[in-house]
């Protein structure tokens, strides 16, 4: 039986403690992965807004955003600040499942593992027809849109701006994030009838009120994460 030398029996089991404790060093330093909260589609382009919630550590430099769609390769959307939470991808493809991750990057630039993915499958957006934008109506409107070549259901939401009962109505904690208030929401799957009158099923949560400015918009569903958001539209009612 033969035997190491005892200095080099020592230099061994310094290297392996060395090296346990470097790549301990580098894994624990890499930043935790970010949380995806939202994913939903534009209205104004077609497009995906994706949102998350920061693992937040105190190296925190920015944040990778990587997107797979069709079964092709992973690919790098953008490389954004630690202070943005949110990203519009506007080149999202149509009806194709698109997979999103992201992932955090010290300021070493150690990008740390990436999130757990999202998906949604953007759908060609619906498009509103009547009433035509910026109109003012002195009667209740029908609301009148084309649909898309999907099967699915649709909801129409009409907003009121309200910004004064908005901002009369913040806590200390929030922000109100747009002077508009949901007054009505009507939901169809009628693949034939693309309108609904005003208050048709009389849950519209208010009455239309002179000189008020109204926007509203269609959003169309096909499942759980596939679909689009119209377009908005503005009248003023003036009764």
């Amino acid at each position: 039986m033969s035997f190491c030398p005892k200095s080099d029996l020592l230099l061994l089991v310094f290297y392996i403690c060395l090296t346990s404790c470097d790549q301990g060093v580098i894994e624990v330093s890499l930043p935790l992965p970010p949380i995806i909260e939202q994913i939903e589609p534009l209205t104004e382009t077609d497009g995906l807004l994706i949102r998350w919630r920061s693992n937040r550590s105190l190296d925190l430099d920015s944040y990778c955003i990587y997107r797979t769609s069709a079964g092709r390769e992973q690919i790098l959307l953008a490389k954004i600040g630690q202070n943005q939470t949110r990203w519009e991808d506007e080149a999202a493809p149509l009806e194709v499942e698109s997979i999103y991750r992201v992932a955090s990057v010290n300021i070493d630039q150690q990008q740390g593992h990436l999130s757990e993915p999202v998906a949604y499958t953007l759908i060609r957006k619906p498009a509103p027809v009547a009433p035509k934008d910026q109109t003012k109506l002195e009667h209740h409107p029908t609301f009148r849109w084309l649909g898309t070549d999907q099967l699915g259901g649709y909801s129409l939401r009409l907003f009121v701006h309200d910004e004064e009962d908005v901002l009369n109505s913040v806590s200390p904690d929030s922000i109100p994030q747009t002077p508009y208030r949901e007054i009505w929401r009507y939901e169809t799957i009628d693949f034939e009838r693309f309108s609904v009158d005003f208050n048709l099923d009389q849950a519209a949560t208010e009455n239309l009120m002179e000189g008020k400015l109204y926007r509203w918009r269609i959003d169309f569903s096909a499942g759980e994460n596939v679909g689009s958001y119209s377009k908005w539209r503005f009248f003023r009612f003036t009764g």
